[in-house]
């Protein structure tokens, strides 16, 4: 089969693009629901159209739960570019089929359109991610940054982009136009030489030296070290043990170790920190995509535009500026702040989290409560600058929460946890809080308000379900603080490392003992008299939360002492 030799800067560069197509498509419905609620009127019981609404805008979850699961593990053993270019020709049937489905007036075929195409998604976010991270080295923040901020960037684009096309022509070819631009994508992933698999080899070796420079190093400067170890110190397939003084013995434990689907959830989830960034996530995302679904719609009813068009071309721009700002910005800083603080990159992604979504917050808040255009835009501007800063915070504070050769999987169901608890519900939340309290505020097929008069009473519960869905984010920093306090606790911190060395190795103890791990003892010069190390089942146990990572090296390598 013919491949080519892309770069990892292009295949970085491919990933983003993507990552931006598919979210100008999340924007689609949201940008162009005069036309959704007239085309839900028509072919619905006319009823509850708010909540109809935001079925479409939540509905890939489905797919995308699938997917994850399915690409996440399928990544250990089949090529993750080729997975990618698979669940992304599954993207463009189902956005065939979306627009297939106005001209049918079906919006059954739509809905199950909407959620088959969360499987495109899910195919390209888990492996996106962690190669980014691996290939991108020091400046994974910005790199990441970039990756991350395709999708508000691509939300924003596919308001304006919706809009107009919907205007323009009709809003089926909002769908077709983009599977044309996903295509020559497509073609990338799948041919190009560097199958992507590198970031989740399960043969990757980490190194862990212990001399007595190095351990002076330590005493020394005992954050710093962990810094610097804090990648090679997480993987879970394989260990490699050595001593550097001359003429020691050095401890070799090699595994291939394939982990089932159970097995990588276990890990994932046994890890607290994982748990409530994961959360965190699923906050942040309900508040933002809660407000962005309704967003023209509440702009219309509370009478600061006139037209839903006008408003998501004005909103989508105001996302889009502040997006390419704001992401970017966010992940140079998560670097910079890094490399500040001498502490893991874990910490600093969580402290950088919390201030900018603290600060987001109230900005928000603001611009949810505005009774001008201009007074708006320039606290949503401002307010949502921060948020999108705490994009690559939040998903390099995820893959640092599990082990290394975990990280598809991890992200898969970190995205899981954020859509089940996040981004999901509300906006079905958000439109049954519609319907039942702004039900005059309703926009009609011409992208008006219905009826004024009604409207003008009921603008107040508007803007509380405005300002509702900016205090989701109270629950994220509450989430992202309990991280960090876990995170800072060593006992939490060096059990979590320790137990992803050894829970494989135990695993393949526990399944099957041809799959035992290969122990070698060599020597260097001289016989080694500590052939008994070997035979000790303690040794396999993860050390009790007094011990630091030099402690757990040595105990089992104890010439390096």
């Amino acid at each position: 089969m013919v491949s080519v030799g892309f770069s990892p800067r292009m295949m970085m560069i491919v990933l983003i693009l993507t990552n931006l197509v598919n979210y100008i498509d999340r924007g689609i419905i949201p940008g162009t629901s005069d036309h959704f609620y007239s085309f839900i009127g028509a072919t619905t019981s006319g009823r509850s159209t708010s909540t109809y609404f935001g079925a479409l805008q939540s509905g890939f979850i489905v797919g995308f739960s699938v997917g994850s699961v399915v690409v996440g593990h399928l990544v250990h053993t089949r090529s993750p570019f080729k997975l990618a270019a698979l669940g992304l020709m599954i993207w463009c049937v189902s956005g065939f089929a979306a627009g297939i489905s106005r001209y049918l007036k079906s919006y059954e075929l739509l809905l199950i359109a909407r959620i088959v195409s969360g499987v495109g998604e899910a195919s390209f976010i888990t492996v996106g991610g962690p190669y980014i991270q691996d290939e991108a080295g020091s400046a994974q923040g910005k790199w990441l940054g970039a990756f991350y901020a395709a999708i508000p960037c691509g939300t924003a684009i596919g308001y304006g982009y919706g809009a107009i096309i919907a205007d323009a022509i009709n809003w089926s070819w909002c769908f077709w136009i983009l599977i044309f631009a996903m295509a020559p994508l497509i073609f990338a992933l799948g041919l190009s030489k560097d199958d992507g698999s590198k970031a989740f080899n399960n043969t990757h070796i980490p190194h862990i030296e212990s001399n007595d420079e190095e351990s002076n190093d330590y005493q020394r400067n005992p954050i710093t070290n962990e810094a610097k170890e804090e990648e090679s110190i997480r993987n879970t397939n394989s260990l490699d043990i050595v001593s550097s003084e001359e003429n020691t013995s050095s401890l070799k434990i090699q595994t291939n170790y394939k982990p089932g689907v159970w097995e990588e959830m276990y890990l994932c989830l046994r890890q607290p920190t994982f748990i409530f960034v994961s959360l965190g996530y699923a906050g942040y995302s309900g508040a933002l995509i809660g407000f962005a679904t309704f967003g023209p719609s509440i702009l219309v009813g509370l009478g600061l535009w006139k037209s839903s068009s006008l408003a998501s071309i004005s909103f989508s721009g105001v996302l889009a500026t502040s997006g390419i700002i704001g992401t970017p910005i966010g992940g140079l800083g998560l670097d910079i702040w890094t490399r500040t603080r001498i502490v893991s990159r874990q910490i600093a992604a969580l402290e950088i989290a919390i201030a900018t979504i603290t600060i987001g917050l109230i900005l928000v808040a603001f611009a949810a409560n505005a009774r001008t255009q201009i007074i708006f835009i320039i606290f949503l501007l401002f307010g949502t600058i921060p948020l999108f800063a705490a994009t690559a915070a939040m998903n390099i504070a995820i893959f640092e929460s599990v082990p290394h050769a975990n990280r598809a999987f991890g992200q898969a169901l970190a995205v899981m946890i954020m859509h089940g608890f996040g981004d999901v519900p509300t906006p079905i939340i958000v439109g049954i809080l519609k319907d039942k309290y702004a039900p005059a505020c309703a926009v009609s097929s011409h992208g008006h308000i219905k009826d004024d008069d009604d409207c003008d009473q009921q603008r107040s519960n508007l803007r509380l379900i405005g300002i509702g869905c900016a205090c989701w984010l109270f629950f994220s920093i509450l989430a992202f603080s309990i991280s960090l306090v876990k995170a800072r606790i060593p006992s939490w911190r060096i059990n979590n490392k320790d137990e992803s060395l050894i829970a494989p190795i135990l695993s393949n103890f526990n399944h099957d003992q041809q799959h035992t791990p290969f122990i070698s003892n060599t020597t260097n010069n001289k016989e080694s008299d500590d052939d008994t190390l070997l035979d000790e089942p303690a040794l396999l146990s993860p050390p009790s939360s007094s011990h630091n990572d030099e402690d757990f090296v040595r105990r089992r390598n104890p010439t390096a002492a």
